[in-house]
This record gives C-alpha cells, sequence and structure tokens, in this order.
C-alpha cells in the first residue's frame, strides 16, 4: 500500500491474492471488481455520450431520451417450427416456419427478433418463411425498412483515437479516457500527469476526484499501466507543471517537425512559441492563476498571455 499524505490517499494495488482494486480517503470508499472495465464506462456514459458520439463516432446528436423499459429475456411466443435442415446441394441451414391466421401487423418486426435469437444460438445461415392461413389477402409487410436491416456493426478501436483529443476535453469522464488512447510510449508519463492535472482542475471535492483516479487506475490496467499511473498518482502535484504537461510538448514537438521545412533553427523556434500557447491555454483552463503569473511562470510576457486568452 502507498501513500500521499499530502492528500490524505490511500491506494491498495491488486496482488495475486487480491481479487479487488480498493481505492479509499477518510471517509469515502470505491472498488471496482478487477475486469469490470466496462462498469466504469456505463457509469460514466451519460457525461461520455455528446463527445463520444461527435468526435468519435461522427454521430451528431440533437436530442436523447432515455429507453427505461428492459428488454425482455424471453420470447412472449415461441418460433412455430425451427429445424437445422440439409437441402439436396448440401447446404445446412436453420429453416423457420410461422403459421399465420391474421394479418399481424408487426409480423416483420417478431420475426426480425426471431432471426438474432435463432443466429446467435445457432451461428448458421437462416430461412425464414411465413405461411398465410387466412381467409382475406394477406397483407402483412415482410421487409423492414432498408435502415433497419441489421447486416453488421461498426467496430470503433479506442487505441485509434488520438490522446490529445480526449485530453482537450472539459469532461472529467473523456478525460481518463485518455489512458487507453493513441499516444506514443515515451510520452505514456506526460500523457497521465495530464490525466490528473486536468482532474484535479475540473473537479471541485475530494470524493469526485477520488473516484476519477480510482476508474484512472483500473482503466490503466489494460493497457498494463498500472504501475506507472499509481506512481503518478503518488506523486501528483499541486501546482500546474507546464513541463511535464503532454500538450505542451506535444506542441513543441509538432512545431519542430512543422519548421523543419525551413529550417532547424527556425523550426525550434514555431515548437517552442506552438508550446508556450499551448501551456498558456492549458493554465488559463485548468488553473486560477493570474495572468501575470502564468507569465511569470512560463517566462513570457503578460502581453504574450493575454493575446492567447483572445484568440
Amino acid at each position: 500500500m502507498t501513500r500521499d499524505d499530502e492528500y490524505g490517499l490511500a491506494i491498495l494495488c491488486p496482488t495475486s491474492s487480491n481479487t479487488q482494486g480498493h481505492f479509499y480517503t477518510k471517509n469515502v470508499y470505491f472498488s471496482y471488481p478487477m475486469g469490470d472495465y466496462d462498469i466504469i464506462i456505463k457509469e460514466n456514459l451519460e457525461a461520455l455520450l455528446l463527445p463520444l458520439a461527435a468526435k468519435y463516432l461522427g454521430i451528431s446528436i440533437a436530442k436523447a431520451e432515455d429507453l427505461t423499459e428492459k428488454l425482455p429475456t424471453t420470447l412472449e411466443r415461441q418460433p412455430d417450427f425451427v429445424k437445422r435442415v440439409t437441402d439436396t446441394t448440401g447446404a445446412t441451414f436453420i429453416l423457420h416456419l410461422e403459421f399465420q391466421s391474421t394479418n399481424e401487423e408487426e409480423m416483420r418486426f417478431r420475426m426480425a427478433e426471431y432471426a438474432g435469437l435463432l443466429l446467435r444460438k445457432y451461428r448458421l445461415p437462416l430461412k425464414q418463411h411465413v405461411v398465410y392461413l387466412g381467409q382475406r389477402p394477406p397483407t402483412m409487410i415482410t421487409q423492414l425498412p432498408k435502415e433497419m436491416w441489421i447486416t453488421g456493426f461498426d467496430l470503433h478501436n479506442i487505441k485509434n483515437f488520438p490522446a490529445a483529443d480526449s485530453l482537450s476535453s472539459d469532461v472529467p469522464e473523456e478525460i481518463i479516457l485518455a489512458i487507453l488512447m493513441d499516444f506514443p510510449p515515451e510520452e505514456t508519463e506526460g500523457v497521465i500527469s495530464s490525466i490528473l492535472t486536468k482532474l484535479q482542475s475540473l473537479t471541485h471535492d475530494e470524493a469526485t476526484l477520488k473516484r476519477y483516479v480510482q476508474q484512472l487506475m483500473v482503466l490503466s490496467r489494460l493497457r498494463k499501466l498500472d504501475t506507472t499511473t499509481e506512481k503518478k498518482v503518488e506523486a501528483m502535484p499541486i501546482t500546474y507543471d507546464v513541463e511535464t504537461d503532454y500538450l505542451y510538448n506535444k506542441g513543441k514537438t509538432a512545431g519542430k517537425e512543422e519548421g523543419e521545412a525551413i529550417g532547424m533553427e527556425k523550426g525550434e523556434a514555431i515548437g517552442i512559441e506552438k508550446g508556450l500557447k499551448l501551456a498558456v491555454k492549458m493554465a488559463l483552463q485548468n488553473t486560477n492563476l493570474t495572468d501575470q503569473q502564468i507569465a511569470q511562470q512560463l517566462g513570457v510576457t503578460k502581453e504574450f498571455v493575454k493575446k492567447v486568452s483572445e484568440e
């Protein structure tokens, strides 16, 4: 167990005999079972929805409403006839037959429900047929609208999302996801430091901060970064440290690379200026320092800070 007395923070890291990671401070206690990473995502999804959809999924949400009804765990009606068959060509598939004496308005949705369950259970091609027995002509719609066709799903690898995008957010639930996103291995400590710095600046009570930090600790296991994260948590800085800020260093590096086309010396200058601008922006967003205090810490003029704040 490690402790940072200045923060009143204690962390018990999991071992082979400890099946849970625990986090506690004073009268506040949080615990997540190891491996239940999806619990954290579900807890934070309400706050994550808009930035996640817009930034990473390409969905611009104008309105969202909760669907509070639970999905049924069992079918209200069992299929009439289901067999695994092999036809004369040698093809094997699931044959599903339904017999209807009335025109059921919801039949296409009912058949789609059967299809999803049968495909999941048997993992074979499926052929569905409805045999109508009624006196009046059948009027049931047999096809779902094209936008409702179940042909698969879109897959997104969070490891391909730039960590810088998450770190630029003001939503703590999004910021902690940066630990799972794309950044060079040599920038790991800078990313973790920036996550912790932003969490400190955006949370206004100890209990909330501890919860986010504990979630970060759990998620870091997915990248085998829990040891590094633990060390950074132990040494959480009180003030904003520009030299360890990931976005500052990323801006400086980007400026250097851009400057290579016009000469190394000038490129270094561009990189430093970009890095300082990012550092000023981070300080303005994440601290309560005055323009003069920021200027003194970063070694720039007060006018430079004011100019960046107005951009």
